[in-house]
């Protein structure tokens, strides 16, 4: 199981900024749908913003199914039964949402799970750890088989008034994004002018 952190220095003449107008900091997830894209479309992680913020998580999954369609500034709903899911795993949901199961499938690559609906349905993935969500199908999908493969990338960025599990529409919000791929922990600062920057800022800026 793999470990991720993201520790984030925020300028002080923006911590009070946000802070007195009720501005969170956020992170949404990467995950590849069987439409070839990464979508990043739930709030991850929200955090009070101060001038460090650390996130963490752990690269564990569940997967279930809602009836709850995406909708921006939404909040998801559970139809069926979470359950902790691998890669190489299928979650296989019947008509009835009654008595999920999960079963290997070793044609899957390493790093992708599916699931597989009978019905009409959102499928959702959540953290394993948590039960937090990190996606939802961005379209009630129809019956059939959906492969998922979570990215080790994030998008980050401070919102106003957003909760932890809310869906996002990401292109709305002003992100820097981050790939942790191969390199599990980074630092990431905000500067005085409002940019973010992978370096530490010079003093002044």
């Amino acid at each position: 199981m793999a470990s991720f952190q993201v520790i984030c220095y925020v300028a002080e003449n923006w911590v009070k900024i946000f802070n007195d107008n009720d501005y969170s900091f956020c992170v949404a997830k990467g995950v590849v749908d069987g439409s070839g894209e990464e979508i990043f479309n739930v709030i991850f992680i929200t955090q009070t913003t101060g001038s460090k913020i650390t996130a963490s998580w752990s690269d564990t999954y569940q997967i279930y199914g809602s009836l709850t369609e995406f909708q921006n500034g939404g909040t998801i709903e559970s139809s069926s039964t979470p359950l902790d899911v691998a890669f190489q795993q299928v979650y296989v949901l019947p008509a009835d949402l009654a008595d999920p199961t999960v079963v290997p499938d070793t044609s899957l690559s390493n790093g992708t799970f599916a699931f597989q609906n009978a019905s009409a349905i959102s499928c959702v993935v959540a953290n394993g750890t948590t039960g937090t969500p990190i996606y939802i199908s961005p379209s009630i999908l129809p019956p059939g088989t959906d492969e998922l493969t979570p990215k080790a990338k994030v998008k980050i960025w401070f919102g106003q008034k957003y909760e932890t599990g809310a869906m996002i529409s990401i292109e709305t919000t002003q992100n820097y994004e981050i790939d942790l791929t191969g390199d599990p922990v980074q630092e990431v600062w905000y500067t005085e002018a409002g940019t973010w920057s992978s370096t530490p800022p010079t003093r002044g800026h």
